[in-house]
């Protein structure tokens, strides 16, 4: 359960979910799904206002549009454009605490990056010889 306004973020954890379980295909799959129904809902809500659904995909939140960019990115291999996709997203990834953890995957997974070192493992690797 959660809230409307939520209904982005649970669309990205089930994306992100199926991308850290190396399912690109199955990712693809949901996530359409997912935007005929969020473009549906849309297109009802600007009726019920009155108002134009020619631009139903400019309606769509920041966050819908990080998933669906990310998972054109993934498919392209292309390190450079997911860290800018990151960046310029942020304020986004950052309503849930768990998407960074799901992303440090994510470019683990597709990406070849190692993920970042914990405080710890950092200043052991200092004080080693």
């Amino acid at each position: 359960k959660g809230y409307p306004s939520e209904l982005d973020m649970f669309v990205a954890r089930a994306v992100f979910e199926y991308l850290c379980l190396e399912n690109l295909k199955d990712a693809n799959t949901f996530f359409q799904a997912c935007l005929k129904e969020i473009d549906s809902r849309m297109v009802s809500q600007c009726e019920e206002k009155g108002e134009s659904v020619d631009d139903v995909e400019d309606k769509r939140t920041p966050l819908i549009n990080f998933v669906d960019f990310l998972l054109q990115t993934v498919e392209r291999d292309a390190l450079p454009l997911f860290d800018m996709l990151c960046s310029k997203y942020k304020p986004s990834i950052r309503r849930d605490p768990s998407f960074e953890n799901y992303l440090i995957r994510i470019a683990k997974v597709y990406f070849g990056r190692s993920p970042p070192k914990g405080m710890l493992e950092e200043l052991m690797g200092m004080l080693a010889f």
